[in-house]
């Protein structure tokens, strides 16, 4: 929605206020100030979505759903890409699209062409424009199925990374599907839709859109450190548009640091090195994290059961022979049922709903010159707020373990 079509209306309501509709309260505020400008959150009370009555327009928060607006309404998403005059890179997948995103922008301003990071990850689109955007740079976006299920614009290069059973507030796995596919929907014939190409529906999209379609394959690249190879080899099609030769783009890749708990790396404890890769919420980036860490004795899984097949994973824990298993709810018992049916496969197990009790573990079981991994592989939400605070509390607990252990040694000796 136009910012001249936005000022037909004069009681405007924002429902969801988190970060997103905290930005677009200030975008309202800078370019309609006199707007009747109103909030409504689930954090309100049971009521809050009674207050659409009151209002003329919506402007709705991507986590909720569209069949509980009852005005007329729009998104940030939708008022951004109408009122944006840079080009747009729009990133969307069940998985790696927060480190594709960072990638591609870091490897596009790394050669010379501006670039900013907005959307799902980093700032709030509407942030970029109250703030104040450079007319040059290109606007690297990563979009979630909820951004992206009503939205009305297509970015002028759309990627599709890939699509696994991930339904969140999604009926069907076709509906999660249509969402995704939402982003080239409104592509024009000199727009691009870059996707990869072991999905079969993906490639089925390129007959749905007039966008020009480019196929990527993972086993075009290798991985770089623990950037997997599909990730790195949408980067380099994606960033190929622009004419950047590929090794630029593995070069700075190699360079560009980590996003946060995604197989970081925290050290070596007591002879044993720690992963962090919280973000993992899906079983097939687990098994994509024992594919590329070699030597894990233990593995710290599952979270939120969403109907996820860990089967897949469980062969995989097998074949890398992981030894110890430290198992969270409500997954617990769906991993050990298949655990107990893997035949020669008898891994120690912890079933906790602790954190402390699953650090301590793996220090207790873990072979010196081992990895223990923290790839849950599942959603953090029974135990924690996001994968963030999941991965923060392993950290700190990790580095807690070792300064006590370095105490009480300490202690000892005196």
């Amino acid at each position: 929605m136009k910012l001249d079509e936005l000022k037909q209306y004069k009681k405007i309501l924002i429902l969801g206020y988190g970060v997103e509709g905290q930005a677009t309260e200030k975008y309202l505020q800078k370019f309609y100030p006199e707007a009747e400008i109103g909030r409504a959150d689930k954090m309100d009370g049971e009521d809050y979505l009674q207050r659409q009555n009151d209002y003329d327009l919506v402007i709705k928060t991507p986590g909720i759903p569209p069949r509980l607006v009852t005005k007329p309404y729009t998104t940030a998403t939708n008022i951004f890409f109408a009122n944006v005059t840079n080009q747009i890179i729009g990133i969307t997948g069940t998985k790696g699209k927060s480190t594709v995103s960072n990638l591609v922008n870091s490897v596009l301003n790394g050669a010379g062409q501006p670039a900013t990071l907005a959307g799902n990850i980093g700032r709030p689109m509407l942030e970029l424009l109250t703030e104040g955007l450079d007319e040059k740079a290109i606007v690297v976006l990563e979009l979630s199925s909820y951004q992206l299920e009503d939205i009305q614009f297509s970015p002028h290069i759309a990627c599709i990374l890939n699509i696994y059973q991930e339904l969140h507030n999604h009926q069907t796995l076709e509906n999660y599907f249509q969402a995704k596919a939402q982003i080239v929907h409104h592509s024009l014939e000199n727009d691009y839709y870059v996707y990869n190409q072991s999905f079969v529906p993906l490639h089925n999209l390129t007959k749905k859109t007039k966008a020009q379609a480019t196929a990527y394959s993972e086993k075009d690249e290798e991985p770089i450190g623990a950037i997997y190879r599909s990730n790195v080899a949408a980067v380099a099609a994606i960033t190929s548009l622009y004419g950047i030769n590929r090794e630029v783009v593995r070069e700075i890749i190699a360079q560009t640091p980590q996003l946060p708990h995604r197989l970081v790396n925290m050290g070596t404890y007591e002879g044993i090195t720690f992963y962090d890769d919280s973000a993992s919420t899906h079983p097939e980036a687990t098994v994509h994290a024992l594919s590329l860490i070699p030597n894990v004795s233990t593995a710290i899984i599952g979270g939120q059961n969403r109907g996820y097949d860990f089967s897949v994973l469980v062969k995989k824990l097998a074949s890398v022979h992981v030894d110890n298993i430290v198992l969270f709810p409500d997954t617990d018992n769906v991993i050990n049922k298949l655990v107990a049916e893997s035949g020669n496969y008898q891994p120690q197990v912890l079933v906790t709903k602790s954190m402390v009790e699953a650090v301590a573990f793996a220090f207790s079981k873990s072979r010196r010159g081992s990895v223990c991994l923290l790839s849950p592989g599942a959603p953090s939400y029974t135990m924690f707020t996001n994968f963030s605070e999941r991965g923060d509390t392993f950290t700190k607990l990790v580095n807690t373990h070792e300064k006590e252990t370095a105490s009480s040694k300490t202690a000892t000796a005196k």
